[in-house]
């Protein structure tokens, strides 16, 4: 979704990575990407819900901070709609409306019973960890190898964000032994030089293969509605899940303000939203192919404007369809085909 100025609630509505100020897809091997950043807004995960907390309490929320929910008021069916939230206290919350942002292992979709539909899987887990001391960059780094991969993207203040991604395995016995030894296997990307000069600022963080599994689940009804991970998981590998729960909560508050105050749209648009993005993302969740990968990345590098609408992928300025073309897909193929057929040392110009 495109940018359109300032937001009166003082959060800035997604924006698309819109020619990122005529920068360019680095020309690199197959198998790496780098992505300028400078129009993403570089911060962390956990920064950047701070500040939607921050924009929700200034304007007129009431925060209800470490207290749990473990029921609802009403079974959400036409005639018992949800009404409010049970705290684990006991106390009883009114509300006309219960949103459940809350995650994979939503409460509130428990206690309305609702059932995952359309899941799919992938075939990598994740081990990451924000860092710091790691050169200040404006680049969006991922390095491709046939059993690992690497993302290094940095965030605010001087921190970076370094994700491994591997086999279901690397989330067994010492993974932090695991995940130090295998960042140091991406010099081109990650230096073990700077590795060593660095430092990490958060836990390791690991997501096994189970909890990586994509789904839908009903998206509202009577008295609710579902945002972000409760309603709708995509693979994290690339990189839309709290885009999706913010482009949601826009699309959920415009509804009920303007003219439709039932969320009567709101799956259908959320459903339409995730086409095809949500099979790319476990099938980028899987382990590469070479015949295919190196010829995509190589095709992608070698072409701008092929590059830039894969750029476009990530805020669903594009779907899969219009980047990964028939024409395109065999045409790059061929290309690669004639690169290997090549003499060692001549010119791939």
């Amino acid at each position: 979704m495109e940018g359109g100025g300032g937001d009166p609630s003082g959060v800035e509505r997604p924006v698309g990575l819109d020619r990122l100020g005529g920068a360019k897809m680095q020309p690199l091997p197959a198998g790496q990407a780098e992505v300028p950043i400078q129009r993403l807004p570089g911060e962390s995960v956990p920064e950047r819900i701070g500040r939607l907390v921050q924009a929700a309490l200034a304007a007129g929320a009431v925060g209800r901070f470490g207290e749990r929910v473990t029921g609802l008021v009403g079974t959400g069916q036409p005639r018992d709609p949800v009404r409010g939230v049970v705290l684990a206290g006991g106390e009883v919350i009114h509300a006309p409306w219960v949103f459940g942002a809350d995650g994979r292992s939503s409460t509130v979709a428990r206690a309305l019973g609702l059932a995952r539909e359309g899941e799919l899987a992938g075939e990598l887990a994740l081990l990451f960890a924000y860092w710091t001391g790691l050169p200040a960059s404006e680049w969006f780094r991922m390095d491709i190898h046939h059993d690992h991969s690497l993302v290094c993207c940095p965030c605010e203040d001087g921190m970076h964000l370094v994700v491994l991604a591997g086999p279901p395995s690397i989330v067994h016995g010492d993974r932090l032994a695991t995940y130090l030894a295998a960042i140091r296997r991406f010099p081109a990307t990650l230096n073990p030089r700077l590795i060593d000069l660095a430092q990490p600022v958060s836990r390791l963080l690991v997501a096994p293969e189970p909890k990586l599994r994509g789904y839908f689940r009903q998206a509202s009804g009577p008295g609710w509605a579902l945002l972000g991970d409760a309603g709708h998981f995509k693979h994290p590998v690339t990189a839309q899940g709290i885009a999706d729960a913010v482009e949601q909560a826009f699309f959920v508050a415009d509804a009920l303000l303007g003219s439709d105050p039932t969320l009567a749209t709101y799956q259908g648009w959320r459903d339409a939203h995730a086409a095809e993005h949500y099979e790319w993302s476990y099938r980028t969740a899987r382990r590469p192919v070479p015949e295919r990968t190196h010829p995509r990345f190589a095709g992608l590098a070698s072409d701008p404007e092929a590059a830039q609408e894969w750029r476009d992928l990530f805020t669903r300025l594009r779907r899969p369809s219009e980047v990964y073309t028939t024409e395109r897909l065999a045409r790059w193929s061929a290309a690669w085909q004639a690169r290997q057929r090549q003499p060692e040392g001549a010119s791939h110009a």
